[in-house]
């Protein structure tokens, strides 16, 4: 199965989160770095079934496909 990665952990995020939950997509192969640990927390509350959440971009790069979902300013 492929793994899905997001680096951001914010609005966009969620937004995807929300929507594969949605279509039934298993979360279990998503990761998602964030520097903000409590992004990260807030979104493990949400969707429980995501496997990782880090602030290790190495972690999210090794994903099949990677979300880039971060403001411009920041990359």
């Amino acid at each position: 199965m492929k793994t899905i990665g997001f680096i951001g952990g914010g609005r966009i995020t969620n937004i995807f989160l929300h929507a594969f939950e949605n279509s039934g997509i298993s979360l279990e192969n998503v990761s998602v770095s964030d520097i903000n640990q409590e992004v990260l927390n807030a979104l493990k509350h949400k969707y429980p079934t995501i496997t990782i959440t880090t602030d290790n971009l190495q972690v999210v790069s090794e994903s099949s496909v990677v979300f880039i979902a971060v403001h411009p300013p920041v990359l």
